[in-house]
């Protein structure tokens, strides 16, 4: 599919925005478990060694903890507001933009997207990548591991984000081509 055509008509035009909100929404889902298996794997490695390193296990409990937590934050806030601007009151309620509907709903449904799932997602990763810059910034002592293991958190943060970089175009990709082959339901 070109996306070219998608811009001439607008219900393919919303098609192809729901297709790469997906997209990305899956790229940082993948990211997130790319981490988590690169991080297991060097305290598997660091273990085999006879060592260990404490910032590799706190960065991966915290990757795969606060996208659930900021979610139910998230949630808990948006109830809080919806309660909030549910009183009766015509002077202070206004009237909110209607938002405009999905042009695919079950692709949202097919792939778990959310709104807040994606805002929890996106601030869970960026913060994940502090950690990493923050576990490198650290650094270890010169005597304590080899050369490139001191390098580890940012030979992570490479991996992780150029694979947040590649991974939306490749999924937008897929997803059209799933799409026009009727491979999705």
């Amino acid at each position: 599919m070109n996306s070219d055509n998608f811009h001439a008509n607008p219900e393919l035009s919303r098609l192809d925005d729901d297709i790469r909100i997906v997209s990305r929404f899956q790229a940082v889902r993948i990211c997130r478990a790319a981490l988590s298996i690169l991080l297991i794997a060097l305290e598997l490695f660091l273990a085999y060694r006879g060592s260990y390193s404490s910032s590799a296990l706190n960065i991966l409990l915290f990757a795969n903890l606060t996208p659930w937590l900021l979610e139910e934050l998230l949630l808990a806030r948006q109830e809080a507001k919806k309660d909030a601007n549910s009183t009766p009151d015509i002077r202070t309620r206004s009237e909110a933009p209607a938002a405009q509907p999905a042009a695919m709903p079950y692709l949202r449904k097919h792939y778990h997207y959310s709104r807040l799932r994606f805002t929890a997602e996106t601030v869970s990763y960026f913060m994940t990548c502090l950690l990493l810059l923050l576990w490198q910034g650290r650094g270890s002592k010169a005597g304590d591991t080899a050369d490139w293991l001191r390098n580890a958190p940012v030979f992570l943060l490479s991996i992780i984000v150029l694979l947040r970089l590649a991974a939306p175009y490749y999924l937008a990709w897929r997803i059209r081509h799933r799409l026009l082959d009727g491979k999705m339901k």
